[in-house]
């Protein structure tokens, strides 16, 4: 997410039976496949998302991928995908920041690399981007230091260092006893989303946290191939062995095809950036029905059959989240999160306490809805707030929450902490 078959020999005769393996091809669940051409890019490449058309995932492609709001993903629908050695592919995020999905008709053979790392943290002065589908780091002093973004964003440790992202596992702290960035996710990577930026040191030296590493799903209808790397890892970040900023965690990947292979020379790897303080390991996952890979990845992957039809989006079942308002003004229903004035998703007009509205879809009435709020342009810390239930069923109910609000630029995220 083995086949086992037993051959039985009948005593009358001895029988020669010779096995061969064979090459299916899956069924990808989606209209306008091959649409956008082939990619075979024969010099490093930067792919910029941003030019994606803006619509349906199963609408034609035409070169340039699709971005689709509700499944949060830029869409390439490929005939094929050749990566020669020595090319490396990388991403230019979308306003959104998000993940990359490729669905390919035919088949994909790596023998370069596709990196979508986090940006490293190391005197940046602003907050280093994750990759596409992961999220910032903070930024460090003497900016006005923050902690790093996303649902496993790094805080800050007892002695001013900035704690690693979490996402497969915990990010590191500095402070004994005590875990950096939280995890979260699923071992599936259903929905696709990257690692989670570290904390900004409270030092001096512009030491930013490292963004988190990005996501990517390849999902194609016969063969991939994997001589060369994939790579999504946490950006670094820097300092000493006391006032070091946090690592962004690792990002996601997620290979899904018939046969899936490789040379001993593929390597798949999204663990955390490097520091006194760590982001976690992030999540690998693949599926095929023949899998020879001899990659067994950093971390090392889930892995699972893919059967005759590739899953791509969560079911219509899967919990889902909605920030509805925010002191009665509505909440974009494609937020971008962008930490600039005139370019956040709401403005409020004073600093007081506002009401966050929140809409779930099946989510037991019994759960967690935790609001994390992360001041941008103030030295503070984030704080979480869970969220009160005030009416509906599993099926569709509203949740409210009262946030701080400073003055400045905040950024805030909501998640569901299951029973």
């Amino acid at each position: 997410m083995q086949l086992s078959r037993m051959l039985g020999v009948m005593p009358v005769a001895l029988v020669s039976v010779a096995t061969m393996t064979a090459s299916a091809q899956i069924i990808i669940p989606a209209n306008n496949l091959g649409t956008d051409g082939g990619f075979n890019p024969f010099q490093n490449t930067t792919v910029a998302l941003g030019a994606a058309a803006v619509g349906s995932w199963q609408q034609a492609g035409d070169g340039r991928g699709v971005y689709d709001q509700e499944k949060w993903a830029v869409i390439y629908k490929y005939t094929s995908v050749s990566i020669p050695a020595n090319v490396t592919v990388r991403f230019a995020n979308h306003p959104s920041g998000a993940p990359v999905v490729w669905l390919v008709s035919g088949d994909v053979t790596i023998n370069g690399s596709i990196d979508l790392s986090g940006t490293n943290g190391s005197s940046f002065a602003g907050n280093p981007p994750g990759g596409p589908g992961g999220f910032s780091g903070g930024k460090g002093i003497p900016s006005p230091r923050s902690d790093g973004f996303g649902p496993g964003g790094g805080g800050q440790a007892g002695n001013n260092a900035g704690e690693g992202g979490g996402y497969g596992t915990f990010g590191v702290s500095q402070t004994a006893g005590e875990v950096g960035g939280y995890v979260y996710g699923t071992a599936e990577l259903i929905p696709l989303m990257g690692g989670s930026g570290g904390g900004g040191s409270g030092e001096t030296g512009n030491l930013a946290g490292g963004g988190g590493g990005g996501a990517i799903l390849i999902v194609a209808t016969g063969r991939i191939t994997v001589n060369g790397s994939i790579i999504a890892n946490g950006g670094s970040a820097s300092g000493g062995c006391c006032n070091s900023s946090g690592g962004g965690s690792g990002g996601g990947i997620r290979l899904v095809s018939d046969t899936l292979t490789g040379s001993t020379t593929g390597a798949l790897s999204a663990v955390g950036g490097s520091t006194s303080s760590p982001g976690g390991f992030g999540r690998i996952r693949t599926e095929a029905n023949v899998d020879s890979l001899p990659a067994l990845g950093n971390p090392v992957r889930s892995r699972a059959t893919v059967g005759t039809t590739a899953k791509l989006w969560p079911d219509a079942s899967a919990p889902k989240v909605t920030a509805v308002s925010l002191g009665n003004k509505p909440l974009p229903s494609d937020p971008r999160g962008l930490f600039t004035f005139g370019n956040t998703d709401v403005e409020l007009n004073s600093a007081t306490p506002a009401v966050l509205q929140i809409n779930c879809e099946n989510v037991p009435l019994n759960a967690t809805v935790q609001v994390r709020i992360v001041p941008v342009t103030q030295n503070q810390n984030e704080t979480r707030i869970d969220a009160t239930f005030q009416s509906g069923s599993f099926t569709s109910s509203t949740w409210r929450a009262t946030l701080p609000i400073s003055d400045g630029v905040s950024a805030f995220s909501v998640s569901v902490i299951m029973p």
